[in-house]
């Protein structure tokens, strides 16, 4: 084939091209236009969903700070109630304690006193080791009432404070545990409320319990201490220590040693509980909490 007329339908084809072309451009501009609606309906749903999303964390951002106030509210109530509810144990134990001590106590002293009356009649000698055994046991019986009656409610907690109600149970618990508790008190003034002297008193108590029965050892120490407006209280043990974590996620009464009561208990007079043990290496317990007047007469003095 001649080189010419090569180029000539090589241009043609060309032509033809250009002719198709130009035959597809409206229906690809329609597609176009097309596809830019679509693009943009698309973005005005995403910008409308954006806009439902921000609604939505907004009212779920006020209901949860409205829920945490009522949850502040409710502790708050809480609080109250198990201050009030502390209260109305402690008048209970005082009550129970004087009805012990006034009608048991009267009772027994007056059985004690016929007995005793007995001793200038005649009888044999069997019946008067009976009536000596009787009058064992009605002392032995009076001594348990004394003591029960104490353990409910110390007077000398009410009458005298805490330190020296302290005193007495350094006293009580190596004649009933074996337990040697050594107090070390700073002399200061500790004023306390009722709710916070019995709730202090008994978790001290508690503690030297636990550290009886659990810490494999017979040493402890108290020690009552005022920083300014506080009070602070150590139970300190040289014995096996425990895992504090642990202890608080037992289940009660299966070997929690009753802290994660006794901090609720502590937390609720507007106090704190610090926990330091080691396996092997002993435990001290510190609790603190404010003392009855401090701020004020702090305030006052400056």
């Amino acid at each position: 084939m001649p080189r010419s007329a090569a180029r000539a339908n090589k241009a043609g084809a060309q032509s033809q091209r250009k002719v198709a072309t130009r035959r597809q451009t409206p229906a690809a501009a329609e597609r176009g236009r097309g596809a830019g609606d679509l693009v943009r309906q698309l973005e005005q749903e995403l910008r409308a969903t954006r806009d439902e999303l921000r609604s939505s964390i907004q009212r779920m951002e006020a209901s949860t700070v409205s829920l945490e106030q009522k949850v502040r509210e409710r502790t708050v109530q809480l609080r109250a109630l198990a201050v009030e509810l502390s209260l109305a144990e402690e008048r209970e134990r005082r009550s129970l304690a004087q009805d012990l001590h006034d009608d048991l106590g009267q009772v027994l002293a007056i059985i004690k006193h016929k007995l005793t009356a007995l001793h200038g009649s005649e009888r044999s000698a069997d019946l008067a080791r009976e009536l000596k055994a009787i009058e064992d046991l009605i002392d032995q019986a009076n001594k348990s009432m004394r003591t029960l009656a104490f353990q409910l409610s110390p007077p000398v907690l009410h009458t005298l404070g805490l330190v020296p109600a302290l005193e007495w149970l350094t006293e009580e618990m190596e004649r009933v545990y074996g337990l040697k508790v050594r107090l070390s008190d700073d002399g200061a003034p500790k004023p306390l409320d009722e709710p916070s002297r019995s709730t202090l008193f008994r978790a001290v108590r508690e503690l030297l319990i636990n550290v009886a029965k659990h810490a494999g050892t017979r040493m402890a120490e108290v020690t009552s201490l005022r920083s300014g407006s506080r009070l602070t209280l150590a139970v300190n043990d040289d014995g096996g220590g425990f895992d504090y974590q642990k202890a608080l996620q037992a289940a009660p009464g299966t070997g929690g040693l009753g802290l994660a009561s006794l901090r609720e208990r502590i937390e609720f007079i507007g106090g704190d509980m610090h926990v330091d043990s080691r396996l092997n290496e002993g435990t001290t317990i510190t609790l603190i909490t404010p003392l009855q007047g401090a701020g004020d007469a702090t305030q006052a003095a400056q």
